[in-house]
């Protein structure tokens, strides 16, 4: 199971490549759920090793899954396949299945080799990112010839630093959410990639010439939680830091130019827009449903945002008020969770990077990202079992 894992977790960035007749996103879907098959195939052969339990993730599943059916049920009496409901429910079901193969069958050497292959995954991605700056990736360059309309639309406004995850925006967030790989080991390797991560930041966001916010505010939140874990020396020392870049960003920028870098503009009109039409049909308790949003998105004034860049407002928009409590209970009940060392502790930052990166972006619906992030989860679960290190 091991190498199963590991595959996915390293082979999810670079699947785009191998299945290069499609969008970099279906690619890393259909990669991911076919390593998850073979995974669900291999544990027929080998029973697991460890027993953990999980149960706000269970209450969690659960009220998607009666929330699902219930949904699918009603289109059934009419005669209908809720299709795009019952896919958002798979791939959530294909992601619990992950978070299970890795808590039941991996060790804690194991979870450090791949962390230390996932680290170098990082590293490859900000390299393709420089190439992408300077207009030498090969990659992208065949993708515009498979997609025509990369080369015509978007050249010419979007950024075309992605690195692998095809966004520079979700680029943002994601280089922001692997920050603490580059934590576990205080030396100078790790110190000059998180200070080649910060540079390439600003390569990131939508538009060219104007980085996300996203990696930043991650960044800035986990490399505080981690110097301050480490005491009050070093988090004075990130605070003199941070004082000194946010007072030359501050004097080198104007109103307009903070208003485009946290981007408040149009989607605080697309929230309120669904906002309003979540106040109007008393769905409040049980939402509209899983893939509703990508459904009405294009009759809305909205066409471009299939999915809401608010995540947890789009879980109360889609799985009600009840949803979103579930959602919460987990998160709350990862915070309460207390780290017994010091690598568990940098497991929970990138999750809880993934978290505040779910505030700007829709992080949760890309695979590369939901993927590391359940894979994160799992690690924390099992560097945080002390009985674990008995076995």
């Amino acid at each position: 199971m091991y190498f199963i894992v590991l595959f996915l977790l390293v082979g999810v960035s670079f699947s785009p490549i191998l299945f290069d007749t499609v969008n970099q996103w279906l690619a890393q879907g259909f990669f991911v759920q076919t390593m998850i098959g073979v995974a669900f195939s291999y544990s027929f052969f080998e029973n697991p090793k460890y027993i953990s339990r999980n149960i706000p993730l269970g209450l969690l599943h659960g009220w998607v899954l009666i929330s699902t059916a219930l949904f699918w049920y009603t289109g059934m009496v009419m005669n209908k396949y809720a299709m795009i409901m019952f896919l958002p429910y798979f791939n959530f079901l294909c992601l619990l299945l992950l978070y299970q193969f890795i808590v039941q069958y991996l060790s804690i050497k194991q979870v450090e080799k791949i962390l230390d292959y996932m680290r170098w995954v990082v590293i490859v991605t900000m390299f393709m990112t420089v190439l992408q700056i300077f207009g030498l990736s090969q990659f992208f360059e065949r993708m515009i010839d498979i997609h025509p309309e990369i080369a015509g639309k978007y050249s010419s406004f979007n950024n075309l630093a992605s690195g692998f995850i095809g966004n520079g925006t979700l680029l943002s967030g994601f280089l922001g959410m692997t920050t603490p790989l580059f934590l576990r080991k205080i030396n100078r390797e790790n110190i000059l990639c998180l200070v080649f991560m910060f540079i390439l930041l600003f390569f990131t966001g939508t538009t060219m010439g104007n980085p996300a916010a996203t990696g930043f505010v991650v960044m800035g939140l986990i490399l505080g939680l981690f110097c301050l874990r480490r005491g009050v020396k070093w988090f004075i020392g990130f605070l003199s830091c941070l004082g000194v870049i946010v007072l030359i960003g501050i004097v080198y920028s104007d109103v307009g130019d903070l208003r485009r870098f946290i981007f408040i503009g149009e989607r605080g009109k697309l929230i309120k827009y669904y906002f309003e039409m979540f106040q109007t049909r008393n769905s409040e308790l049980m939402g509209y449903g899983l893939g509703v949003v990508k459904k009405i998105s294009g009759a809305t004034p909205f066409p471009r945002y299939p999915k809401l860049h608010l995540e947890y407002f789009q879980v109360m928009f889609e799985l009600g008020i009840i949803g979103l409590m579930f959602v919460l209970n987990l998160v709350w009940n990862l915070i309460r969770t207390k780290s017994v060392n010091d690598m568990s502790f940098i497991m929970k930052l990138a999750v809880i990077g993934f978290l505040v990166s779910c505030l700007i972006n829709p992080m949760a619906h890309i695979w590369l990202s939901s993927t590391w992030v359940m894979a994160f989860y799992g690690f924390f679960i099992i560097l945080n079992d002390e009985k674990r290190r008995t076995m």
